[in-house]
């Protein structure tokens, strides 16, 4: 990284995550934060046949990848590049997302821009352009194809359509109330639980979430890490509550810090279990609130964590909040269940702003009717819905 940005030029990559290997060496780097560390965006790469429609709890063997964890990839993946992205300061925020393989149309790229877009990626990567004959096995899926591709001309409305909504959701920064602690070192040393079954209950609650390597807590300069009054503060985001999802051993400074988080009133919940001792000291493991996995959200609810509640309730809606540096709010939802929703959003403040509904696809602008801190919500499977909130 360092010897590109001399001469210039933003290193961007990824390594390899799937399935939970990024916690992993020889498979992977052993460490998603700190493999990329290095680079100027935060990258994940999405593999034919691993994010699809109604994919979140779907698992089996897979001739190439071996095992397919539909959690993982719907609950994990997009937010491993979204919260690295936020976290590091040299990051700025971006987060980008390349491939997907032959298997797929206009139809199932809309889906899987949606799919990121709600998750944090505001920067994709088209796979490609190829100046070798049709067919380049190595470039799919081969947008423009020679003049072969019938889909390019409706490919291009697609790409209108993800300039506008990333447009959006830039500069500026994005709301998650919770920060989950990322699993590295829990792999490393013992028996655990991987973040993704919290995330899978957190947002299929509409509760967001960044993961948090435990870096954090020791390297507290880079990060830009502090505790102050009931909220935890990493680089540019605010959090509220600290989830620690079960790791039989986590590190010195984790520990450490979870007395001050504490201390400052910001609620720490282990989950499934108390850890039993660190892994690169003798810190003492503090005690704080532990609850079961299927009890979490219930309990984020009653100390008032979530920004907004949905009524009737649905777990396929997802949402992402993004405030501007003018202080304009812009709430993105995102239908991947089966059936249209028809229901109320109620958010936890009134932003005391004129809210308007924006549909990217038409690039159409109108006024959203609003009661105090609710308003209406009607959505299409496979649609978008963004609410501007704006002076």
């Amino acid at each position: 990284g360092a010897w590109c940005r001399e001469r210039g030029v933003e290193y961007i990559g990824h390594l390899i995550e799937d399935d939970n290997h990024h916690t992993r060496t020889g498979s992977s780097l052993g460490h998603y934060f700190r493999g990329l560390a290095g680079q100027d965006m935060a990258g994940i790469d999405d593999i034919g046949g691993q994010v699809f429609p109604q994919g979140e709890d779907i698992n089996y063997y897979h001739h190439i990848f071996a095992h397919r964890n539909g959690e993982f990839y719907h609950y994990l993946l997009g937010k491993l590049a979204d919260s690295a992205a936020a976290i590091e300061p040299r990051k700025k925020g971006r987060a980008i997302f390349g491939n997907y393989g032959w298997a797929e149309g206009v139809r199932l790229e809309k889906y899987l821009v949606d799919h990121f877009l709600v998750r944090g990626i505001n920067h994709f990567v088209p796979h490609a352009f190829s100046a070798k004959e049709y067919p380049d096995p190595d470039c799919p899926p081969h947008f423009y194809a020679n003049g072969h591709n019938p889909q390019y001309r409706h490919f291009g409305c697609l790409m209108a359509y993800t300039n506008r909504v990333c447009e959006l959701l830039n500069d500026g920064t994005h709301i998650a109330p919770v920060a989950i602690l990322y699993h590295a070192e829990g792999d490393w040393t013992g028996k655990h639980m991987t973040c993704d079954q919290v995330g899978h209950l957190l947002a299929d609650a509409q509760i967001d979430y960044d993961i948090l390597p435990q870096d954090v807590f020791e390297d507290r300069e880079s990060y830009r890490t502090k505790i102050t009054t009931n909220t935890l503060h990493v680089n540019t985001q605010s959090y509220r509550a600290v989830i620690i999802p079960y790791s039989q051993f986590i590190t010195a400074p984790t520990a450490k810090a979870i007395d001050e988080l504490k201390a400052a009133g910001i609620p720490v919940l282990y989950v499934n279990g108390i850890p039993e001792g660190v892994c690169d000291g003798d810190a003492a493991i503090p005690s704080a609130d532990c609850v079961m996995l299927e009890n979490l959200t219930g309990t984020l609810r009653e100390l008032h964590i979530p920004e907004l509640t949905l009524s009737p309730a649905n777990d396929r809606i997802r949402y992402r909040h993004y405030v501007h540096s003018d202080g304009s709010d812009v709430f993105l939802f995102i239908n991947e269940g089966t059936e249209p929703y028809h229901g109320i959003i109620t958010l936890s403040e009134d932003l005391n702003k004129t809210v308007y509904l924006y549909d990217a696809w038409e690039n159409q602008l109108e006024a959203l009717d609003t009661e105090g801190q609710r308003f209406h919500l009607d959505i299409e499977p496979l649609h978008s819905r963004i609410a501007v909130f704006d002076q």
